[in-house]
């Protein structure tokens, strides 16, 4: 395997985890800190998931930075990667989210 191929699909499965981890998190947070307001939660939740994603972006960006599958999709669609490297990112992030989404509270 092509050493910058690996390096971009351990920035995807890390990349996606710590999204997962970051979107779980912020939902956990927000309803404990706002249990009785909901408008409040969704400001919250997504105010911490956008910052995290950004943060995620600036730091992974220079190797690579979908953490999407379908986002991954679509650059194969239009011709930004290969079907070979395509196939190895998403599986690359659907095994991080799905490791997240599956991991006991």
């Amino acid at each position: 395997m092509n050493p910058d191929l690996a390096r971009r699909a351990v920035s995807e499965l890390l990349g996606t985890a710590l999204l997962v981890a970051a979107v779980i998190g912020s939902g956990i947070a927000a309803a404990r800190l706002s249990p009785h307001d909901v408008g409040l939660q969704l400001l919250e939740n997504s105010l911490i998931t956008g910052a995290a994603l950004v943060a995620l972006i600036l730091a992974l960006q220079p190797v690579s930075a979908a953490f999407n599958p379908v986002v991954t999709l679509a650059e194969a669609l239009f011709g930004l990667v290969g079907k070979g490297e395509a196939a190895l990112l998403a599986t690359a992030q659907w095994s991080a989210a799905s490791s997240a989404r599956s991991s006991p509270t």
